[in-house]
C-alpha cells in the first residue's frame, strides 16, 4: 500500500475512533447527569371481582346459587335461634366456597338475602387503608369515609343503606374479611335512625 493510502486509512480510522469515543463519552455524561426514573410499582395482590354483592343482596337462594354455585352448608333458623345475626324465624344462613374464599349469605324467608360475609383475604396482605379496592372486589362502592376507623376494623353505618365492616386478623394486622348487611337487618350494629 502506498504511504499516502496508508496515511488516509489511518486518518479515517482515527476519525471513526474519535467519533465513537466522543459519542460514548457524551452518552456517559447524559446518563450521569440525568435523573433516574422511578421504576413502576407492580401490585401483585389480586384485584379481580370475587362476587357481585349487589346481585346477592335481595336475591333468594336459587338465584344466589346461580351466582355462587351450590352451598356447602345451609343452617335453617328456627324459633330457638330466631334473630340469629338478624335473620328472622324461617330464614337460613348458607355457606359457599369460591376458590380460597368462604362466603356466608344470610337469607330472610320473605325478603331474600339480607347480608353476606367474605373470608379468605388474609393471605393477600390487604391493609385497612386499601378499603376502596377491597370493597370493589364485592362490587360495592362507598364514597364516604368509615364511621369507625381503628387499628382493628373499619365500620360504615348506613352507607347507602348498608352496614359494612372490614376486619383485620389482629390490631394493626392485615384484612381477613368483610361483612355487608342491609341496615334494617343488622342487629349487631344497626344503622342510626
Amino acid at each position: 500500500m502506498h504511504q499516502l493510502g496508508r496515511g488516509l486509512v489511518l486518518s479515517i480510522l482515527l476519525q471513526i475512533l474519535t467519533t465513537l469515543a466522543c459519542g460514548s463519552s457524551q452518552a456517559a455524561i447524559n446518563t450521569a447527569t440525568s435523573k433516574p426514573q422511578p421504576s413502576p410499582t407492580v401490585d401483585s395482590r389480586p384485584h379481580e371481582l370475587i362476587l357481585d354483592g349487589m346481585k346477592v343482596i335481595g336475591a333468594f337462594p336459587p338465584d344466589v346459587e346461580k351466582l355462587l354455585g351450590k352451598p356447602s352448608e345451609v343452617d335453617k333458623v328456627s324459633a330457638q335461634n330466631a334473630n340469629y345475626d338478624g335473620i328472622v324465624n324461617g330464614g337460613e344462613q348458607a355457606f359457599y366456597k369460591i376458590g380460597s374464599y368462604l362466603i356466608n349469605v344470610d337469607f330472610d324467608a320473605k325478603r331474600g338475602a339480607v347480608g353476606f360475609g367474605l373470608e379468605g383475604l388474609l393471605g393477600e396482605n390487604w391493609l385497612l387503608n386499601d378499603w376502596p379496592v377491597i370493597l370493589g372486589r364485592v362490587n360495592l362502592s362507598i364514597q364516604m369515609q368509615p364511621d369507625v376507623s381503628n387499628d382493628a376494623n373499619l365500620i360504615w353505618r348506613d352507607a347507602e343503606g348498608y352496614n359494612v365492616v372490614i376486619a383485620n386478623d389482629k390490631v394493626g394486622g392485615t384484612v381477613t374479611g368483610l361483612s355487608v348487611w342491609l341496615c334494617k337487618y343488622s342487629l349487631t350494629d344497626p344503622c342510626q335512625p
